[in-house]
């Protein structure tokens, strides 16, 4: 079964490590990026890239 979340649930501007990891760990197969949606934060390169790192390590360690 395939299940799909959008982060924008949950309104910590702090790391998405944790959402992340909570979401890897429920099993939630898609998602629709939107931490800090309602915020002038833009990603830069090297948070985006830590983000896929965590993303490929969580799907890895639940599948």
């Amino acid at each position: 079964m395939q299940i799909a979340i959008n982060t924008d649930y949950y309104t910590s501007t702090d790391s998405p490590q944790p959402i992340l990891k909570a979401i890897a760990e429920a099993e939630i197969t898609h998602l629709h990026w939107y931490h800090q949606w309602c915020t002038d934060f833009r990603y830069d390169e090297s948070e985006i890239v830590q983000i896929k790192k965590w993303l490929d390590e969580l799907l890895i360690a639940n599948y």
